[in-house]
């Protein structure tokens, strides 16, 4: 259980990341560009300069292209997330700063003013069992107990 929702709170950590890279991409395309401009490139009307100017506007492009589709996702894992791993639960709230933000237990437990001990012991525990049963069904990997088998199932 642990497992899965430490992947699954990370899955949104490296998104982030992601898209932290590829605006340092396009950061770095931009400059290209503006490099291509100069006068140390010759000519900015000549036929080579315009290839390649056009080329870096073109990747440009499709970079910014990805950026907008990745941030979409992870504005929408991220809108999940929040609502799974509330604020006002102090249990899974340090579940989501652990494995998101990268904080560690200690911070965590001095952040809400509880001991690393009980929060180590007592509510990261209770905060991922209750993250488990509340996050995205496709980062579960095992059925939740008790429950009713579906239809095809128990028509076999």
């Amino acid at each position: 259980m642990r497992e899965r929702v430490s992947a699954y709170l990370k899955d949104i950590a490296g998104k982030e990341r992601g898209l932290n890279r590829l605006q340092d991409r396009i950061n770095e395309k931009r400059v290209d560009i503006e490099g291509l401009k100069s006068p140390r490139y010759g000519d900015i009307t000549s036929k080579a300069t315009e290839d390649r100017l056009s080329a870096a506007y073109d990747a440009l492009d499709d970079l910014k292209q990805q950026w907008a589709q990745l941030a979409l996702e992870f504005s929408a894992a991220l809108a999940v997330a929040m609502e799974v791993c509330d604020v006002t639960k102090d249990h899974r709230w340090i579940c989501f700063k652990h494995y998101v933000d990268g904080w560690t237990w200690d911070k965590c437990a001095h952040e809400i003013g509880y001991t690393v001990g009980h929060t180590k012991n007592c509510l990261v525990p209770q905060g991922i069992k209750e993250i488990y049963y509340t996050m995205p069904e496709e980062w579960r990997s095992w059925n939740i107990p008790n429950a009713c088998p579906g239809w095809s199932e128990s028509m076999v």
